[in-house]
């Protein structure tokens, strides 16, 4: 059985995303249009499960297939479509215990 955590709002969630998105925009550089901080964790004062969700938007998914070895030195694991046709899903578990991780 998979067990799921929520915990209170931590405001190290915000610093967390802002680390991690400084990493992602020196891989993508001009390929990027933006990276955001999605799900709950995004939501200040929401109790959440400790898991920093972000949204990278690129000029072509071809850039994110340019870019997986790169982004694999990051310590992210390339998961492909993983289940939505057209995207590419990339998971770091980074700063978690047992399935709380960070994604894009």
């Amino acid at each position: 059985m998979r067990v799921v955590e929520v915990i209170d709002y931590q405001p190290s969630w915000e610093d967390s995303y802002k680390q991690e998105s400084i990493k992602l925009e020196q891989v993508f550089q001009e390929d990027m249009i933006g990276i955001y901080h999605i799900g709950s964790t995004s939501v200040p004062g929401l109790a959440a499960k400790p898991i920093i969700d972000l949204l990278i938007v690129l000029k072509s998914v071809e850039d994110a297939d340019k870019k997986t070895a790169a982004i694999e030195k990051l310590g992210y694991e390339a998961r492909g479509e993983n289940g939505i046709a057209g995207r590419r899903y990339f998971q770091k578990r980074w700063g978690c215990k047992d399935s709380s991780c960070a994604y894009f």
